[in-house]
Formats: C-alpha cells, sequence, structure tokens
C-alpha cells in the first residue's frame, strides 16, 4: 500500500507522536465518500431530495408562518434532508461576505444562497454527530470523524475542504500506535482561531493478547496550531472519560466523569483556564454551561423545586455579572455565539402553556436577552447559527406526514 503522507515528521517522541503536515499541496484525499474521479458534483445526490417540494416554496419571503402565531423567514422550505430523507440539519455558519449559508447533515456539507434558492451540496463530511464545520477564508475546516479515509499510519483531526467544493486536505493528524500496547484516539474536535483542540486518549495494555484487552486510559485536552502544527499543548487531564468540549480565549470547559464503573454515569463540568486552575462549574456558576464568548458563559440553573429560581443566564466565568436570558425550566434546545454575544433556543416547559412554543433569544455581550422569534409547532430545533444581523435556526417538522427541515432567520 502506497504511504500517503511523504512529506511528514513527526514532532514528538516522548509523549505520543503528533504529525506535521509540511507541504499541505502534497496531501490529497479523496473526499470520503465519493467516487474518486475527480469530478466536482454540486448538485444534491440525484434523489432530488432538495427540489422545492414545500408548500411554501416562496422560500425567504419573509411570510412564512408555524402555525399562524410566530411568523419566521425560512432561508428555503421544508424538504426533506439527506440521502434518505431522514436526517437533520445539525449545524450552520454564515460565511462573512454575507452571501451565504453552509450548513450540514451526517456526512453532507451544503450551501444556500442568503439571498435566496436552492440549497447545493459542496462535498461529504466525515459523519460527526453534531456536523460541526468551521469557515477561514476560502476553506471549510473538518474534524475528523467516524468515516475517516484510509490513511497509512495517521487518523486525521482536522481536515481542509475548497469553499467551492472539491477534496479534502489533512491539516493536523495523529499517527498509529506502533505497538499493540498502545492505542490513541481523538474526539470532541473545536477550532477557535488559528488553533484546534480535542480531547485525546491515550491507551496502554500491558497483554495485548488478553480478551478483550485491558486498557489503561488517560484523557487529555490538547490544543495546537492548525496553520502551524507543532507539539501539542496539554490543557487537562484525567483518569476519568472527558466528554463536550467547550472552547474560549482564555478558558476550555469539559464535562468529567465522576467514576470509571458502570455503575454510576454522572459527571461534574469543569471550568478549566490558561492558569491552570481548575473550577467546578455548578458550584460557582450554580448551573452548567452550554457555550461560551469571550469572558462569558451561557448557563442553564434548574431547581425543579424552586423553578422562580431556574432558567438561563449569562454569567461571567468567575461567577459574577449574571443576567437573566429565559426565565423557568424549559429546555436549552440550541445555542450558537460569536463576538457580539449568544443565540439561545428555548423550550418553554409546557406547564400551563396554551400553545406549543420555542422562543429565540438575542443575548449581547452586555445587557439581558431579549426575545427576536419564536416558533410554533411540534417542530424539533437541531443546528443553531448565527451572523452579525441574522440568527438561523435549522428545525424539523411533520409537514403532509413526511419528515422535512428548514432553516428559519430572525433578525438580531
Amino acid at each position: 500500500m502506497a504511504r500517503l503522507y511523504p512529506d511528514t515528521m513527526l514532532i514528538s517522541s516522548s509523549k505520543p507522536p503528533f504529525v506535521r503536515h509540511a507541504h499541505r499541496h502534497s496531501l490529497v484525499l479523496a473526499l470520503a465518500l465519493c467516487a474518486c474521479s475527480g469530478e466536482k458534483k454540486d448538485d444534491f445526490d440525484g434523489t432530488d431530495n432538495f427540489a422545492n417540494t414545500g408548500d411554501d416554496a416562496s422560500a425567504g419571503d419573509g411570510d412564512a408562518k408555524n402555525d399562524g402565531t410566530c411568523v419566521a423567514d425560512r432561508l428555503f422550505s421544508a424538504r426533506p434532508i439527506g440521502e434518505d430523507g431522514t436526517d437533520v440539519i445539525r449545524h450552520i455558519v454564515a460565511d462573512g461576505a454575507g452571501k451565504n449559508v453552509y450548513f450540514s447533515g451526517y456526512t453532507k456539507l451544503y450551501r444556500a444562497p442568503i439571498s435566496g434558492g436552492e440549497p447545493k451540496a459542496v462535498g461529504d463530511l466525515l459523519g460527526t454527530l453534531d456536523g460541526k464545520f468551521w469557515l477561514s477564508g476560502e476553506q471549510v475546516l473538518v474534524p475528523g470523524g467516524l468515516t475517516l479515509p484510509i490513511v497509512e499510519d495517521a487518523d486525521p483531526v482536522l481536515l481542509a475542504l475548497p469553499k467551492k467544493g472539491g477534496k479534502l486536505e489533512p491539516l493536523v493528524s495523529i499517527p498509529h500506535a506502533t505497538t499493540l500496547n498502545e492505542r490513541y484516539e481523538v474526539s470532541n474536535i473545536q477550532v477557535l482561531g488559528d488553533d484546534v483542540y480535542w480531547i485525546g486518549r491515550d491507551m496502554h495494555t500491558d497483554d495485548p493478547s488478553d480478551l478483550p484487552p485491558v486498557y489503561q486510559t488517560n484523557h487529555v485536552v490538547r490544543k495546537t496550531s492548525w496553520k502551524n502544527p507543532d507539539v501539542p499543548e496539554e490543557l487537562y487531564s484525567s483518569k476519568f472519560e472527558l466528554d463536550e468540549l467547550i472552547v474560549m480565549p482564555a478558558h476550555v470547559l469539559v464535562s468529567q466523569r465522576d467514576s470509571m464503573g458502570n455503575d454510576d454515569y454522572g459527571s461534574t463540568q469543569k471550568l478549566v483556564g490558561i492558569n491552570g486552575k481548575v473550577t467546578d462549574v455548578e458550584a460557582v456558576l450554580g448551573g452548567v454551561a452550554s457555550a461560551g464568548q469571550g469572558d462569558w458563559l451561557l448557563v442553564q440553573r434548574l431547581d425543579f423545586a424552586k423553578p422562580e429560581s431556574s432558567g438561563v443566564f449569562r454569567v461571567r466565568t468567575d461567577g459574577t455579572g449574571a443576567s437573566l436570558v429565559a426565565s423557568g425550566t424549559g429546555l436549552l434546545s440550541g445555542v450558537a455565539q460569536d463576538e457580539d454575544g449568544f443565540i439561545a433556543v428555548v423550550k418553554p416547559s409546557s406547564l400551563g402553556q396554551d400553545r406549543d412554543t420555542t422562543n429565540v433569544y438575542a443575548v449581547g455581550m452586555a445587557g439581558e436577552g431579549k426575545l427576536i422569534g419564536c416558533i410554533d409547532g411540534d417542530v424539533t430545533v437541531h443546528g443553531v447559527g448565527v451572523s452579525a444581523s441574522t440568527a438561523y435556526v435549522a428545525i424539523n417538522e411533520t409537514v403532509d406526514g413526511d419528515y422535512k427541515g428548514s432553516i428559519l432567520r430572525f433578525a438580531r
């Protein structure tokens, strides 16, 4: 089998070795699930899933309604998502030029013009449940996932895909272990600026012949530059499983299992500062954080015995400056953030409600949150995105007995 990494070099030998891609142009991977002919396919997948089949075919005209009560502008009409029509829109990013909105399914990346029009497929993703991706210049940054390309001796952590479509190129990778005693895995990949973060699982066994092998595992939050990869910085490590990574300029948040056994699946959210200080989030902030921006967190506090003290709050990382976004014990079903603040999508508790409504809030970096719109009807909320002027909320709904997805727009 030919080596696909002729221009890589090992960075670290004292710790699990990581790979720098010295010449990105020489490392081209075919899209994970497409034919390797190099032919670009800009339409959907031939199934007509993105035909304009919704009842409100005039997408983007500003008069789309859910149940006649809440008014929202649809980026495009409701239609089946994915090759079999059962997928959802998992992540949304608006480009900085204000021309297109990019969104993902499980293994597909699409773009739709902000001015209105049909979505087009850009390329294939690698099968991550949250569908995360990031835009940087003329490329789309894609995390390694469950359907990784076959690469000899290495697993990509982060890859790049041209915005116009094309082939995936690895930017940061970890190599396979060189002995059966070791295994290295990554998850929870996040990008902030020029850096990529992930949770690594470094696994060791003294006897790989055991069936199954018994591994001692160290869970580590790591960070390196994706533009100029170097020896990753270790931000936090634990013998307990880590998950749900949130990254900020001066902090990371991570959920840590309380035990190693199968009897207790409880976890505690940790706030880790660049100075190494570790804080239990709930003990300091009174709830669990869902997003972070600057020195602020979006935190949900739940106390079903005292619902009047419950709600979604914007709080500083030290617990000060709390301001209310939405009161009550409703479900925080989606969040997004940018340098101007947060978008929070909250489905209020059904107690005392005469209709099924989901509320959309904009939260500035100063001041309380404001209600910018609502969604009526029996819908599920999935990806949430934000631009300087607009909040984007992906929903799925049942239309004439079929499961369909769309993106709603709300002015901030």
